[in-house]
């Protein structure tokens, strides 16, 4: 299921430039670097123009000269009007080249690496990892009555009616395959690139992984790591067919993304296989993304004039930026599905303050501090759950964040869309 509020920038003003705003309500005629900051957050750079942007809050100038990164090779080209946009795409996708992973092998190396962090995360609890979170009871009673305004309020109830019943899946539902983990993992990883290429929406990302697994999981059909390519191309194509306004043609997952490795009908007939599997309920997506958006959007709406600097505009969205990064990452993992999303949005918030207070070397204010504690305290307890177990899941997520930029038997396409260097 989208966000609450699809659009959730219509009533939040981070550009103060007059001209920009116009621009934006008259239509999406406008720098792509604008599009990705406002309707997609931190997830995909738009391979579709030549400039490569590391800090999503710096405006990076376009370079004319082709280059190639992590396979992807981006031509020379101008930003072009909405009318020729469908032209620059044709153009465009004809120079991707996209890595060809090969799911069929398992490195012992790798599954050692995946196994170490399970155990990790098994004892994060143990663990001296100081979150420096001092979630102290500053509950405001007032924030209760708008927690959700109008429509939000039955679409959380709903959300969370579908997490608690079709998307619950047991972080062991692989065992029935022989699929291993890791193999999963490196398919979350790859779906990253193919969708990055494609300039699809964070929506299609998640809807993708939503459909992959449901499909592991209630599949009666034994599966093998050989056959996890196709399955997560044909996710992908039900995705994409669900969310975005042009969808990725079956013409470029057979030759730009399977390499002419399977052929038009055998992506057809997986696709039917999950279908069939699959209720219709289950291509709604819901997922942690969804309620992260919810809840920054509320936070947002009822904080606004404790946001008012420059620098309390860049501490959100650095720490919005961060969370939608960690809700990515955890779906890398399968363990983390013993939790439930709205959960999991909450720990991903506590973490990202974390990681952005590291970033900015202790340049966060008390003041700030007490407002982003009072948030979590509020969320924990509106949403009914334990403070400890919060905190625990942020310490296990932490884990999972810190081997993630150790790993070596992954791409990690993920740090290609995160703002590494925090600034004030």
């Amino acid at each position: 299921m989208t966000s609450v509020i699809n659009n959730e920038n219509a009533n939040i003003l981070l550009f103060p430039n007059k001209e920009f705003n116009n621009k934006h309500q008259q239509g999406k005629n406008y720098p792509k670097i604008y599009q990705k900051q406002t309707a997609k957050g931190l997830s995909v750079l738009d391979q579709n123009i030549p400039y490569v942007e590391k800090n999503p809050l710096k405006e990076q100038k376009i370079n004319k000269v082709p280059i190639q990164k992590n396979n992807i090779i981006i031509t020379e080209m101008d930003i072009l009007p909405l009318s020729q946009e469908k032209d620059k795409d044709k153009i465009i996708k004809e120079d991707i080249v996209l890595t060809s992973p090969n799911f069929s092998s398992d490195k012992i190396e790798s599954e050692s690496e995946y196994k170490q962090l399970s155990t990790l995360i098994s004892e994060a609890h143990k663990a001296l990892i100081n979150l420096d979170i001092n979630i102290e009871k500053m509950y405001r009673k007032r924030e209760s009555d708008n927690l959700l305004i109008n429509e939000g309020e039955s679409s959380y109830k709903y959300n969370k009616h579908l997490e608690d019943t079709i998307f619950k899946i047991p972080p062991n539902f692989l065992e029935k395959h022989n699929i291993s983990p890791y193999i999963r993992t490196k398919m979350i990883d790859w779906m990253i690139e193919v969708l990055s290429v494609f300039d699809s929406s964070d929506e299609t990302f998640f809807l993708s992984v939503n459909v992959f697994d449901l499909f592991l999981y209630k599949a009666k059909s034994v599966y093998r790591n050989d056959q996890v390519h196709l399955i997560g191309m044909a996710a992908m194509f039900i995705a994409s067919k669900f969310q975005e306004i042009w969808p990725i043609t079956l013409n470029n997952f057979v030759h730009k993304i399977g390499h002419e490795q399977f052929t038009p009908k055998e992506i057809k007939d997986m696709e039917c296989a999950i279908l069939k599997v699959l209720d219709l309920d289950c291509l709604v997506s819901t997922s942690v993304y969804d309620f992260c958006k919810t809840y920054f959007y509320d936070f947002y709406y009822n904080n606004k004039s404790l946001i008012t600097t420059k620098e309390d505009v860049k501490i959100y969205k650095y720490i919005k930026y961060t969370s939608i990064y960690l809700n990515k990452l955890v779906l890398h993992y399968e363990f983390f599905y013993s939790e439930n999303c709205s959960m999991k949005a909450i720990a991903c918030i506590v973490t990202s303050i974390k990681i952005v207070g590291d970033g900015l070397n202790g340049k966060l204010t008390m003041k700030t501090k007490g407002i982003y504690n009072d948030w979590m305290l509020f969320l924990i307890e509106q949403g009914g759950f334990n403070k400890e177990k919060v905190e625990i899941l942020a310490k296990k997520i932490y884990t999972a964040y810190q081997h993630y930029q150790t790993s070596k038997s992954i791409s990690r396409n993920l740090n290609r869309f995160f703002p590494l260097e925090y600034n004030l």
